[in-house]
């Protein structure tokens, strides 16, 4: 009977494609390959069940993926696979050495790397004299918050594959595009690091679902006054504290608070930059 119902489901996807398919369909017939007797009907549906999409299956561990009934190690490592085996391919569709000397291109790239992933990762991309790419390594990955970037590793980096600048980037995974103060006192750390061994900083990339902010397109890769720097990273840590998340979890007494000291940190730039 299942063989019967598999192959009705392979002609299906043949005829019409995975566009014609809901959740659960595209689901049972992955799993035909890697769960070849069992109705994998009943157990995409059991996987919906515990992971809300098909997204929240693929986003899953294997431990995770192995608590529903009918998954087992092959079905688990088949599954964690396939988002893997997606962004290879898509990073294949670029040229091999791709340009990336805007952050358009840029930001297209590092999405297509980090988009999607469960646990924050940090990339350096090498690049030569005309901006394109010599070599990217993963810097580090784990848990959100935890992962830092290294200067030194990243200037190691460039000297290693003789690039004349270089790009960061890094994923917030369910958060904010705005930059941390945390970002931004990497950010200067790197260029600093960098500049002292003749290697420029293009830009630091922060990726998450929404897409991706570019600190060289909001300016902050060209200031140079500390004092400057300290005021514009305590602005938007202060607006990733309230503007970025409506004031979740804030009684208004705090949201307001926030919100007079942001225009107290905004006024002490406008200063700083002769506009008062």
């Amino acid at each position: 009977m299942h063989e019967g119902h598999r192959n009705r489901m392979r002609d299906k996807l043949l005829s019409g494609g995975i566009e014609n398919f809901e959740e659960h369909e595209i689901i049972e017939v992955l799993l035909y390959y890697c769960i070849p007797r069992q109705n994998t009907n009943e157990i995409a549906h059991a996987l919906l069940e515990q992971f809300g999409s098909l997204r929240g299956v693929l986003d899953a561990n294997a431990d995770e993926l192995q608590k529903v009934p009918g998954i087992g190690p092959n079905a688990a490592v088949f599954l964690t696979m396939l988002p893997q085996v997606l962004r290879r391919y898509e990073l294949e569709r670029f040229e091999k050495r791709p340009l990336l000397g805007d952050s358009t291109s840029s930001s297209l790239f590092v999405y297509e790397l980090l988009k999607g992933l469960p646990e924050e990762r940090c990339v350096s991309l090498y690049l030569d004299t005309r901006s394109r790419l010599i070599h990217y390594e993963i810097l580090g990955s784990g848990i959100a918050n935890q992962v830092g970037i290294q200067s030194r590793k990243v200037l190691e980096g460039a000297m290693r594959h003789r690039a004349v600048s270089v790009i960061i980037a890094h994923n917030h995974p369910g958060g904010s595009r705005t930059p941390s103060s945390g970002d931004l006192a990497v950010t200067y750390d790197v260029m600093n690091t960098l500049s002292a061994g003749g290697v420029r900083l293009l830009d630091h990339l922060i990726v998450t679902n929404e897409g991706v902010t570019s600190l060289e397109n909001l300016g902050l890769l060209k200031e140079k006054d500390p004092q400057k720097t300290k005021e514009i990273a305590e602005v938007y840590e202060i607006l990733n504290k309230t503007a970025f998340d409506g004031g979740k979890g804030k009684d208004d007494k705090e949201v307001a608070k926030l919100r007079d000291l942001l225009q107290d940190k905004q006024r002490i730039l406008r200063k700083i930059n002769g506009e008062e």
